[in-house]
């Protein structure tokens, strides 16, 4: 991550980042803002199906996890929802 910039904070924060990320490949990105908002509150939704019972797991990139996670860990951003 190369900035932070938060152009509003309330109730619902904006927060915007200036970073790169690893691809699939191995390679980085090119340097990218990405804007979040930070509620206060969060919540989870875990889809199940219970005639398999299987649960569908989701990779995405999360910017604030980036953040967060980084800073505290120096761990991936990448995340299992």
């Amino acid at each position: 991550m190369f900035g932070t910039r938060a152009p509003y904070r309330g109730f619902v924060s904006v927060e915007e980042h200036d970073l790169s990320f690893p691809k699939f490949d191995g390679t980085h990105s090119k340097s990218v803002t990405r804007t979040a908002l930070v509620p206060s509150d969060a919540a989870i939704v875990m889809p199940y199906d219970p005639i398999t019972d299987r649960v569908l797991l989701v990779e995405q990139f999360a910017p604030v996890l980036m953040c967060a996670v980084t800073a505290s860990h120096g761990a991936s951003s990448r995340l299992l929802a």
